[in-house]
Parts: structure tokens; C-alpha cells; sequence
């Protein structure tokens, strides 16, 4: 080998250093940059992408669990516990309906697989056709620390009618002596029952009945369900590519050595 292919081969050396060199500065940068749902990612904020029921879906059984999906890992052995806290499931009078909070153990390989996921179990049986909220916390945190930042909620109405209550019918008053009125408040009382019979007519009742059910449906009008991230996936094609980039380079410099060589 003269002098001229020794230079060569020295300079084709350094430039594959280089390559490498700037391919292992680069990929911490995208590690952190993208985030897998773990930890990682911090210029990704916490959010919530997807909900079973969805929000504003109606119909959902009185029975089973409310799942809540995220983008980060929110099951982490350190914020469990304060993540609990931070769910809520709220009755239409305002009131908390006692649940239970399930998260996996994400040191466990199925638990891995469910680091982003939340379930709700209600303690009691929900009523029929009644609308409740799951409300998140701001304070709900990820693995890496990063926090929901905002409240969220999920609302969704119950499959069923709901019972109304009856109102107490007033007392008899059959074996009551009869009391004499005054004309003007004989004419009171008879405007009074016409009134009455006019609002509990079966047209009235229907009309009243149509009102309230157009008022329920405007109030939970159905919201696409949102759908997780495709960040896993991406973090995969940039490992591949970067991992394919560092084969690259180390078969070209061993090709370009065993070539100078002869």
C-alpha cells in the first residue's frame, strides 16, 4: 500500500468516526424527543387519547369497568397511589360515587403492555338512564414526571329510563263537612282545574315528553372517541433506521479496511 492509499484510508476511517460519533450524540435527542408512553418524552404533554365508554356516548351498561387510555405511563410504582386519588366519578347531583381504581403492575410483562391504562369500578349499581362524569385531576401525573396540567372529563348517560318520583297525592277529603266559597273564589278554583286539566293532558304530557328528551340529547351530544398516538410506532421506524445507519457505516469501514489491505 503506497502513501496516497494510506491517506485515503485514513480519511475514510475518520469519516466513519464521525458518522458514528454523531449518530450516538443524535440518539438520546430523539429518545427524548419522541417517548415511548414509559417515562420518556418530555416535550410531550400528558393527555388523555382514549376512553371506553367515550365521551358524551350513551346507553353504557349499568354494570362493569370505565377504562381511561393515555399516551405516558401513569401505573409507575412511585405516583400510583397519588394517581388514584386524582379520579372521581360524579353523580348528576354533584355527589362522588364510591369506586375502585385498578391499575396493572407495570414491573410484569402484562402489566407493561397496560402502563397507559386506568380502569373505574363503581361500588354501587348506577341508576338507569342517568348521566354521570369521570373527572380527572390537573394533578394526574407520568412516569417522567410531567403532569395532565388541565381538568378532563368523561361524560356518558346509562342504558334505562330513569324513575321519576311520584309526588305524595294530597289527602281526601270526603268526610270533610262541605265549606261555602265565595263566588270569586268558586271562579278562582274552576280557572285553577281548567289550568290543571289542560297541563296533564296526554297532549301536554307528550309535548312535555319530547321537550325534556331533545334537552338530554343536546346536553350529551356524542364526541368522537380520541385515539391513541402513533409515538410507539414512530420511536420504532427511528431506532430501525438509526440502528440500520450504524450497520451501515461499520460494514462500509470493513469493507473499505479489507479492500486497502489488498
Amino acid at each position: 500500500m503506497n502513501s496516497r492509499d494510506r491517506v485515503k484510508s485514513r480519511l475514510l476511517s475518520i469519516i466513519v468516526l464521525a458518522l458514528l460519533t454523531c449518530i450516538l450524540m443524535v440518539l438520546p435527542v430523539l429518545a427524548e424527543g419522541t417517548g415511548d408512553g414509559s417515562g420518556g418524552g418530555k416535550n410531550i404533554p400528558l393527555d388523555l387519547v382514549a376512553s371506553s365508554p367515550a365521551d358524551g356516548q350513551k346507553d353504557v351498561p349499568l354494570t362493569g369497568t370505565i377504562k381511561l387510555s393515555f399516551n405516558k405511563n401513569v401505573i409507575y410504582l412511585l405516583i400510583r397511589d397519588a394517581n388514584k386519588s386524582c379520579i372521581s366519578l360524579i353523580a348528576p347531583d354533584g355527589s362522588k360515587v364510591p369506586i375502585e381504581v385498578i391499575m396493572a403492575d407495570d414491573q410484569t410483562p402484562e402489566g407493561f403492555e397496560q402502563r397507559r391504562d386506568i380502569s373505574v369500578r363503581p361500588l354501587q349499581g348506577l341508576q338507569p338512564g342517568t348521566a354521570y362524569a369521570v373527572e380527572i385531576s390537573p394533578q394526574l401525573q407520568a412516569k417522567n414526571g410531567t403532569s395532565l396540567g388541565h381538568e378532563d372529563t368523561v361524560r356518558f348517560v346509562t342504558a334505562g329510563v330513569a324513575s321519576k318520583p311520584v309526588a305524595n297525592m294530597p289527602a281526601s277529603n270526603t268526610e270533610k263537612e262541605p265549606t261555602t266559597t265565595s263566588p270569586s273564589a268558586s271562579t278562582t278554583i274552576e280557572k285553577n282545574a281548567a289550568v290543571s286539566s289542560e297541563t296533564n293532558s296526554p297532549t301536554a304530557e307528550k309535548a312535555q315528553t319530547l321537550e325534556e328528551a331533545q334537552t338530554a340529547e343536546d346536553k350529551a351530544q356524542p364526541v368522537e372517541e380520541k385515539t391513541p398516538e402513533s409515538g410507539p410506532v414512530q420511536n420504532k421506524i427511528t431506532y430501525a433506521i438509526v440502528a440500520g445507519l450504524i450497520l451501515l457505516a461499520a460494514l462500509g469501514y470493513v469493507y473499505f479496511r479489507k479492500r486497502n489491505k489488498k
